[in-house]
C-alpha cells in the first residue's frame, strides 16, 4: 500500500512496579494502512509457521506472548542464589531485515525460495535502515522475539545447559540464574554470542548478583531467600498515597488505585505479607467498602 506509513515520537519508558525510568524510547505509530499490513502479515505467519520450530525458538521468551508477564519470568529465578543480569542496548533499533528474514524462513518451509521479495516487504513495512524494528506497529514485538530466538536465544541456552544455569529473556531484559556463581568465563561466552548477534550491552545495567547478600530485583520485582517475591517498599508507600488521595481528596480515579493494586496482589503472596504489606491491603479493602457504600 503507497500511503503506509509511521509517525515517529518518544515516550518514557517506566517501570509499572519499580517506577524507575528505563530511558526515552523512539516509537512508530503505523497509519491504518500500516496497521492492516501488520495484521495481515501476523495471520499468515500465524498460518504457516511450523508450530513445533516456534515453540522451541520461544521457549526462553517470557515477554509479549500470551499468558506471559515480568511476575511469570521472575518466578522461574524465584529458586536460585546467583544472578547474572543484562539489559540489550538498543535492542529494536539493532535488528536487520537479513536476520529477520533467515528466523521466518527457518519457520516457515519453501519461503526461503522468495527471499529477495521477503527483504523488500520487511525493508518497507517492517524494519528500516536508520532506525532497525519500528516498535510500536502490532507485529513489531513479535517479530523481535522471532528474531532474537533465532541469533540469540538457542545459543545461550546451551550455554545456560552447560553451566546449570536457568535463562529467560523479558523482551530485551536478560536473566540468568543458578545456585552457583556464574563463572566469568560463562559471562564472557554469553557477551560473545550477544554480540554475534547484532546486540551490544548497557554494562552499567549488567549485574551479578548474590541473593545471600541481599534481595535480589528482576523486572522491578524483588525476590527474597527462599523464593519469596515482593513489590518495592516504594511502590507500597505510593500506592499507600494514592489509597489515601482518592479517599479524603478524590483526585484519584478508583481505576488508577484498583490496577495499581491489581500489581501488588498479583505479585505479592496473600498469605506471606510483612506489616506494610498487610496494613496497605487492609486499606484497600476500606477503600472499596467506601466505594461501594
Amino acid at each position: 500500500d503507497r500511503d503506509a506509513s509511521f509517525r515517529r515520537f518518544t515516550k518514557r519508558d517506566v517501570n509499572p512496579v519499580s517506577g524507575v525510568v528505563k530511558k526515552r524510547r523512539i516509537l512508530f505509530d503505523p497509519n491504518e494502512a500500516t496497521r492492516k499490513v501488520h495484521r495481515y502479515f501476523l495471520g499468515f505467519l500465524d498460518r504457516w509457521m511450523d508450530r513445533e520450530k516456534l515453540g522451541n525458538l520461544l521457549v526462553n521468551a517470557t515477554g509479549s506472548l500470551p499468558g506471559c508477564n515480568p511476575r511469570a519470568n521472575v518466578f522461574i529465578h524465584r529458586r536460585s542464589r546467583f544472578f547474572y543480569l543484562l539489559d540489550l542496548r538498543s535492542a529494536f533499533p539493532s535488528v536487520n531485515t537479513q536476520g529477520l528474514a533467515e528466523a521466518i524462513c527457518f519457520l516457515i518451509e519453501g519461503l526461503s525460495e522468495c527471499e529477495a521479495e521477503l527483504l523488500e516487504f520487511l525493508g518497507r513495512y517492517f524494519v528500516s535502515r536508520q532506525d532497525g524494528l519500528l516498535s510500536g506497529g502490532p507485529a513489531a514485538n513479535d517479530l523481535f522475539n522471532l528474531y532474537v530466538g533465532y541469533l540469540m536465544d538457542d545459543p545461550l541456552s546451551l550455554i545456560a545447559e552447560a553451566n546449570g544455569l536457568t535463562y529467560t529473556r523479558y523482551v530485551d531484559d536478560l536473566t540468568f540464574s543458578g545456585n552457583d556463581p556464574v563463572s566469568m568465563s560463562t559471562r564472557r561466552e554469553i557477551r560473545t554470542v550477544i554480540g554475534d548477534a547484532g546486540f551490544g550491552i548497557s554494562d552499567h545495567k549488567a549485574k551479578l548478583l548474590d541473593i545471600e547478600k541481599g534481595p535480589v530485583f528482576v523486572n522491578g520485582i524483588g525476590i527474597k531467600t527462599g523464593g519469596r517475591l515482593f513489590v518495592p517498599r516504594a511502590y507500597v508507600n505510593h500506592l499507600e498515597g494514592l489509597i489515601h488521595r482518592a479517599m479524603h481528596r478524590g483526585d484519584i480515579s478508583p481505576s488508577v488505585v484498583h490496577g495499581k493494586m491489581g500489581v501488588f496482589r498479583h505479585i505479592t503472596p496473600r498469605h506471606h505479607m510483612n506489616a506494610s504489606e498487610a496494613r496497605l491491603l487492609a486499606r484497600y479493602r476500606k477503600f472499596c467498602a467506601q466505594q461501594e457504600s
